[in-house]
């Protein structure tokens, strides 16, 4: 049984990993059943008495942190819930009391994130504790880290390869396989290897070879003849190909975390006198690499390596900022929005520009923790941290093996790298790295007290009493069979509403068809209680059918299931405004503008509701909210606008300060005749375009092409050159400035521009057959 628990664990870690992330359903499955069915085995085996059930340090903490999860879940009365959280009764009073007054209401502003943010956690937990069990003795440290340090290596291996030949086609079924994984996310990548860095430095240092000649030669030969040796060499060229690859990564942050964690670990092993040679040369190429990569990257400006370029990476959300944590935690001091709910709650409180100078600290996990569990849920994490790291430590204080020593400082810098990681920056979503956490602080507390030379004891930790095992028994079962429920009812639900109609218009399903997808939504909710989309759908079906009254029930559930929700709030509004309620349709309208700020979807349905509502200079606001955040779609907003019978002095004051923007204007003009106007936006779109961080070519462009179009050759050329002033590395506006040139007449300045053009693109044959006609004329 202890083998099979062996087996089954590395399964969990190696597997999760390559298919896990942040969105894999069966990858989530497979870290939470799989987990908690860890767990259970190890309790099976202690109740049984063939091994002792060891405890572990920094269960009540946990335990509280688990119950504190669960405690977000419990619906409260309103006016207990003020009490705790007056940020979140205010939130409730906006959206799903409008619809529901006085519902039960729990601290959670989205139960459904907040109960797989809980069993996540429970897993995670779960394979804490497995952890501890399935180690406690030396020889099965020793086959579970090898094992797991030769998966990293073969990570590491593919990532260079993915590096070398990002074009090769066995990346993109990868891809395609597990879109979310650690092959996929760079950001997940490179954490992982900063875990395999650390471990892999950890069993390197507690090697000891075997050495049997002098001299060079010799002790070649003892390398690759003796097995001892080729271990400690594999586990030291996967410590520095891990480093490589975070480099590689680009994530300078993350490798000068990682190699100071490196430099720790030694000078402790020289303090302790371990491996002093060893640990000394260990020191003095963390401390080179160190300063390296800190004079590289914010002395002098390192600019991107290779993982930048690389096609095969994708790095999605990094441009997308996260909201302020701190910021969120004040509003929430006590308990959080709950665990898990950070991403619905952060639209409300983006991040500054600047951030301060606290913006790290502020978007980091730190700021995560702090926003979704308040200072109840910060101070039981860190309290669970300190207690399994402080009796760690004093138990790995006591230990005289050299592998003890060597092998704890492995696995704790590979956690103290990452949660450093954490305090500064973001870490990416995903079970797979939680897990690997977890797992290192169950490994460390199980080296820190392993006996090695005791035949009767493997370890030093107490072990739990029958009764307490048999409890621990029944209720790992018991919440076994929870998360199975949980997890199976998603995936049916998944299933049955799949072979819906995902994406469609309410009131355009026949009847037929309405009455079907009513049926699948019902089943699908029956499933997922908490997943409010299907309600949303069954709300959708009630409307196909010109059930306002079921519709409205509907969507109330739904909001109360997602309260800040914007898409919710406004489609009940519409609803509310229907039956004739246009006072309750307008607070719900601005309550979904005002939770979901970031979405121009929302501010476009509001801006037409005032328009109806002939609330102009308002839906002017609207309307330049939603035009600066898709500058793109401007001329959907421009024909809204006019067919909504707004004046051209109101269309004009819409419009916001973005290049991109005015050029639609510019064409909307030129279209409608305006011949003065269309010429007034394009020069406006050029000078916003000058004054962008990053200016786009399409202003100056269409300002050419404008003038090009009406034989005003001399302002084209203007435009051209202005293009050029504020991008000089655009090879097609200095083409086109050259053919311009040639075209008035002027060749000097079209040879000179020509070769400018092929300077940036030597590719370009256009260029070079001018160039070369020019100079055979000459």
């Amino acid at each position: 049984m202890a083998s099979f628990g062996r087996i089954l664990l590395l399964g969990i870690l190696l597997t999760v990993p390559l298919f896990g992330g942040g969105d894999g359903h069966w990858s989530r499955m497979l870290a939470e059943v799989g987990g908690m069915g860890l767990l259970l085995l190890c309790l099976v085996r202690g109740r049984a008495g063939s091994t002792p059930f060891y405890g572990a340090p920094g269960l009540v903490p946990l335990g509280l942190l688990l119950l504190f999860a669960a405690m977000q879940l419990f619906p409260l009365p309103p006016l207990l819930l003020r009490l705790v959280s007056p940020a979140t009764w205010r939130l409730y009073a906006e959206t799903a009391w409008e619809v529901r007054p006085g519902a039960w209401m729990p601290i959670s502003i989205e139960p459904r994130a907040t109960l797989h943010a809980g069993l996540r956690i429970l897993s995670w937990a779960a394979v804490y504790l497995a952890a501890v069990q399935l180690l406690a003795s030396r020889e099965q440290q020793r086959r579970v880290v090898t094992t797991l340090i030769y998966f990293l290596g073969a990570l590491t291996l593919l990532g260079f390869a993915q590096l070398l030949y990002p074009s090769f086609a066995l990346w993109g079924l990868l891809k395609s396989l597990a879109p979310a994984g650690v092959l996929s996310e760079v950001d997940q990548f490179a954490a992982f290897m900063a875990l395999g860095a650390c471990l892999s430095l950890g069993w390197y240092l507690a090697q000891k070879p075997r050495v049997t000649y002098l001299g060079f030669r010799g002790q070649l030969i003892d390398l690759f003849s003796m097995a001892p040796n080729r271990r400690q060499f594999f586990f030291g060229l996967v410590s520095l190909l891990a480093l490589s690859g975070i480099f590689l990564a680009h994530r300078p942050l993350l490798l000068t975390i990682t190699l100071a964690a490196a430099l720790l670990v030694s000078l402790v092993l020289l303090a302790r006198r371990v491996h002093r040679a060893r640990a000394l040369v260990v020191a003095l190429f963390a401390a080179l690499f160190l300063g390296a990569t800190v004079f590289l990257h914010w002395g002098v400006g390192m600019g991107g390596p290779l993982a930048t370029e690389a096609a095969f990476y994708s790095d999605p959300g990094r441009s997308t900022p996260r909201g302020d944590g701190l910021a969120i935690l004040g509003h929430f001091p006590a308990a959080g929005t709950g665990w898990g709910t950070l991403p619905s709650v952060s639209d409300r409180f983006p991040l500054d520009s600047d951030g301060g100078g606290f913006a790290l600290l502020r978007q980091g996990e730190l700021g995560r923790v702090a926003a979704e569990g308040g200072l109840s849920g910060l101070l039981l994490a860190g309290f669970f941290l300190v207690e399994v790291f402080h009796q760690g430590a004093i138990s790995w204080w006591r230990r005289k093996s050299r592998t003890s020593l060597c092998l704890y400082l492995g696995g704790a810098a590979g956690v103290v790298s990452l949660l450093v990681l954490g305090l500064l920056d973001r870490l990416p979503d995903s079970d797979a790295l939680g897990l690997h956490l977890f797992f290192l602080l169950g490994f460390s507390v199980a080296v820190a007290n392993t006996r090695s030379r005791s035949p009767e004891q493997d370890s030093d930790l107490p072990a739990m009493a029958p009764a307490k095992v048999s409890r621990g028994l029944v209720a790992t079962a018991l919440l076994l069979i929870f998360v199975a429920m949980v997890q199976g009812g998603d995936l049916a639900g998944r299933k049955i509403f799949l072979e819906k109609p995902a994406e469609r218009e309410p009131g355009t399903l026949a009847e037929p068809a309405a009455r079907s997808m009513l049926e699948a939504a019902r089943q699908a909710a029956r499933l997922a209680p908490l997943d409010s989309r299907y309600r949303y759908a069954l709300a959708d079906s009630y409307l196909d059918l010109e059930d306002n009254e079921q519709a409205l029930g509907a969507f109330a559930e739904a909001l109360r299931l997602a309260p800040l929700n914007g898409e919710y709030l406004q489609r009940i509004a519409l609803v509310y405004d229907a039956t004739g309620d246009a006072d309750k349709a307008a607070r719900l309208l601005l309550a979904g503008v005002t939770n979901d700020p970031r979405n121009a979807e929302r501010h476009k349905v509001y801006a037409l509701w005032l328009v109806a509502g002939k609330r102009v200079d308002e839906a002017v606001e609207q309307f330049h909210q939603a035009m600066a955040l898709q500058p793109a779609k401007t001329g959907d907003y421009l024909m809204l606008m006019a067919l909504s019978g707004l004046p051209e002095g109101k269309i004009t004051q819409a419009l916001p300060g973005h290049s991109t923007v005015w050029v639609n204007y510019a064409d909307y003009l030129v279209g409608r005749g305006d011949q003065a106007g269309a010429e007034a936006g394009y020069l406006r779109a050029t000078v916003l375009a000058g004054q962008e961080p990053t200016p786009e070519a399409t202003s100056f462009w269409r300002l050419y092409e404008y003038y090009q179009d009406r034989n005003r050759s001399r302002e084209a050329l203007e435009a051209l050159l202005a293009g050029i002033r504020a991008l000089p590395e655009s090879p097609q506006l200095r083409q086109a400035a050259a053919l311009l040139y040639l075209q008035l007449g002027i060749t000097y300045r079209a040879v000179e521009e020509f070769r400018n053009t092929l300077l940036l693109d030597p590719g370009n044959t256009v260029a070079r057959q001018h160039l070369e006609e020019l100079d055979a004329d000459r």
